[in-house]
């Protein structure tokens, strides 16, 4: 199985139980592990044939303006189960969320998740 990477995308979402984390967005870094067949990608040399990042860029944006998550494990299923279902090629979406400003005295806090195509189809 090949990969695609996106390392630490950052996106300002609504994401917390808390009244400060209801009503103030927050800065998340989204790192996802795309595991996919890239055969055919490596030979044609065309988009088509492979996973085009903007669209999955897009598909996390998209999620994280949806609404309000409580739980970073909610959206990161949100976003994951998103992505698998726009992007054919991918088998299995592993996702790092990550909320720097989470505690001030963290570097960040952050969950790992992995969801394949057959828990959401």
């Amino acid at each position: 199985m090949d990969k695609i990477g996106i390392d630490q995308l950052i996106i300002e979402a609504s994401i917390g139980v808390y009244e400060h984390e209801k009503k103030n967005k927050q800065m998340v870094l989204v790192s996802l592990q795309l595991d996919c067949d890239l055969s055919l990608a490596k030979y044609s040399d065309q988009l088509s044939d492979t996973i085009d990042y903007d669209q999955v860029v897009a598909t996390v944006k998209k999620i994280s303006h949806a609404k309000h998550y409580n739980l970073v494990e909610h959206f990161a299923f949100n976003v994951s189960k998103a992505v698998l279902l726009s992007q054919p090629l991918i088998h299995v979406c592993s996702i790092r969320l990550e909320k720097p400003t989470a505690i001030p005295s963290c570097k960040t806090c952050w969950i790992e998740m992995t969801l394949s195509r057959s828990q959401v189809e």
